[in-house]
């Protein structure tokens, strides 16, 4: 789940864990029993300055699934819904929009959930930077989990420009990306205080469009955010 926000200048760290349910410190054994009203998630913590939100949010719809209800790929159950935990109203607007420029695209019913953020619950160590301490299963589960084939599906060609590490240096977003203001700020942190940099909770996970230097890949028209 990570991947894709590491590798965009501007994300400062990534953490796996769960959102949206009712038990306090669940446990992954808890969480994926469908017991809890979690979801699985990624908290964002990200610098403003170098990377937008409206970036991240481009993130996210690549790399997800938005037609299918409670499910990801071969993954099923309410504990697998996607969505985008928001933490103020601009954060909000943004995140509709995206929707919105999405089923256009799409032409079929989103049904990704937009939600207020709640209490984030950090998953266990041994599933933090699980792609990196376990690269082969991690491969492997992608694979025969058939995410590959669904987002190819889903998004065609641009399906293979999702990973952040693909796309140019962060630079100032293009006409058709509104940009969160570099002031913009954010709920309550996992311990109730404000935390010091801006963080997205979201489901799954993101993509940009972005500037793209000479000689990079780049669509051939930015989505109509």
């Amino acid at each position: 789940m990570e991947p894709p926000f590491d590798a965009l200048d501007g994300v400062v760290s990534t953490t796996s864990g769960y959102t949206g349910g009712h038990t306090a410190n669940p446990t992954y054994e808890q969480v994926s029993a469908g017991k809890t009203g979690h979801t699985e998630a990624v908290e964002i913590v990200y610098d403003p300055r170098k990377v937008t939100y409206a970036r991240l949010l481009e993130v996210f719809w690549r790399n997800i699934d938005p037609l299918t209800a409670n499910a990801q790929f071969c993954d099923m159950g309410s504990q697998y819904r996607a969505g985008i935990f928001v933490h103020d109203a601009a954060q909000r607007r943004l995140a509709e929009a995206s929707k919105d420029a999405v089923a256009q695209r799409l032409r079929k019913p989103i049904v990704t959930e937009i939600t207020a953020a709640s209490q984030f619950w950090p998953a266990e160590e041994y599933h933090q930077d699980y792609y990196k301490k376990n690269p082969i299963r991690y491969k492997f589960y992608s694979t025969s989990c058939g995410r590959e084939r669904r987002l190819e599906a889903i998004w065609g060609p641009d399906a293979k420009d999702r990973a952040g590490a693909r796309w140019g240096r962060a630079d100032d977003p293009p006409a058709c990306l509104t940009p969160v203001r570099a002031s913009h700020r954010t709920a309550s942190s996992c311990s109730g205080a404000r935390p010091s940099s801006p963080r997205a909770w979201a489901c799954r996970w993101y993509h940009r469009c972005s500037s793209w230097p000479s000689g990079w890949w780049r669509p051939p028209r930015c989505w109509p955010w």
